[in-house]
């Protein structure tokens, strides 16, 4: 069940104020009541199982239709009291300010209802001590469906509302309504001068109470055949409000009843996990990339390998059987290890960009020659040009010779001033 709370535009509030309440059931036809709101308490626990809904009056709002920056709608949310400081009167610090939307006038224009932040504070204290916690408030303005291309004007003995289909509302004063009070023929002038066009109504759909000193025919002179004049009861009816009118926004957004504390820390905890994740991606695509390059260097050792030792059977640990290697050289010739490992070093720096190219390797380190002897396929000119670049860089005790015949290149690298 869903009660509409209607709050009265009085100088003091208590118990003892006159409310008017409307309670909506599915399905049933809305109920209506007017008692203080002591009284409301008693007889229907308000704030217990109900959707409350408290209804601004018009009378302690203004609107503004202004322009506002070209930001996003949380930074204008943000902005909206300094953007708004030159049509005030007060300190923005006093005043809250919603964005109900954007308007018809032009491009960039939005629809702003400001009020007294005191007063609506004082409001929301007055209910809480009667046990009533309000989950939504709307202008009256927004009870009134209004339709495309038109304005709705509800009049009473001497005073009116003129709505815009934007949500923007323009108060009428007079001391009879036999003719369109002044306020009401200044915003129809103003719509029809806007830059968008659309503001200006086709039809105006009135309603008034019956001690209205009303003439039809005089409105319709003074607003313009261009305008039709329909008068009929339109209703109030708190269904039509729309949620994007809700004036609770900022430190007026209600932290219990139906918004638990998760709600409430919603951002930050979306914020926090989508950090999280982010952080788990990062580590899980730094750990794949890690894995890809160890893959690629176990296979480049195990190329070099064969390419070392050809006779070998498998692979299965390149630097243990490759030390194992150097241990049998030194073994079988008498050679320190650190000759070969010298030697297969070199070579393998001389020759690491045309790695790709080498066919066959012999390593030869007996006492009177130790040398590393590389086979390449055929090489360009710039990459032989390269390698010969790499080789002169080569000094004593090491020396080289390059040859090419056949289409394949010979390279030696040996130790000490064997020839």
């Amino acid at each position: 069940m869903s009660i509409t709370l209607f709050i009265p535009d009085v100088d003091d509030y208590s118990l003892d104020t006159q409310v008017d309440v409307i309670t909506t059931t599915a399905g049933e036809t809305p109920n209506k009541r007017n008692a203080t709101l002591a009284m409301h308490c008693q007889t229907s626990a308000l704030d217990k199982q109900n959707d409350i809904v408290i209804i601004i009056p018009l009378a302690r709002i203004a609107f503004i239709d202004t322009r506002l920056p070209n930001v996003s709608a949380l930074k204008r949310d943000q902005l909206v009291n300094f953007a708004i400081e030159d049509k005030l009167t007060i300190d923005p610090s006093n005043v809250h300010a919603v964005v109900l939307g954007p308007s018809l006038t032009s491009e960039q224009h939005f629809i702003i209802a400001a009020m007294s932040s005191n007063w609506l504070s004082g409001v929301l204290a007055w209910l809480r001590a009667a046990g009533i916690t309000p989950r939504f408030a709307y202008p009256a303005s927004a009870m009134y469906a209004v339709k495309t291309n038109e304005w709705v004007v509800k009049l009473e003995k001497t005073n009116g509302v003129a709505i815009r289909q934007d949500g923007l509302a323009y108060a009428l004063e007079a001391s009879d309504f036999s003719h369109p009070p002044f306020q009401l023929t200044l915003a129809l002038n103003e719509a029809v001068a806007a830059a968008s066009g659309k503001a200006s109504p086709r039809t105006i759909r009135l309603t008034k109470t019956p001690d209205v000193q009303f003439d039809a025919a005089a409105w319709q002179a003074e607003t313009g055949n261009d305008i039709a004049l329909i008068v009929e009861e339109v209703i109030a009816a708190p269904r039509q409000m729309n949620a994007a009118q809700n004036l609770f926004t900022g430190k007026y957004l209600p932290t219990h009843q139906g918004v638990s504390a998760i709600n409430a820390l919603k951002r930050p905890l979306i914020i926090g996990f989508s950090i999280l994740v982010l952080h788990v991606a990062l580590i899980s695509i730094d750990a794949w990339r890690l894995a890809r390059a160890r893959t690629a260097i176990e296979q480049t050792m195990r190329d070099v390998f064969m390419t070392a030792f050809p006779d070998a059977v498998a692979i299965v640990n390149p630097p243990l059987q490759l030390s194992r290697q150097l241990v049998a050289l030194k073994t079988e010739r008498g050679i320190a290890e650190d000759t070969a490992r010298e030697l297969l070093a070199l070579a393998a720096t001389m020759t690491r960009d045309v790695a790709s190219s080498i066919v066959n390797v012999k390593v030869t380190v007996k006492t009177d020659q130790q040398q590393v002897t590389l086979q390449l396929a055929k090489l360009n000119a710039e990459a032989e040009k390269n390698l010969q670049a790499q080789l002169a860089l080569i000094k004593k005790p090491y020396q080289t010779t390059m040859n090419t015949e056949a289409g394949v290149t010979t390279l030696v690298i040996r130790r000490g001033d064997q020839s």
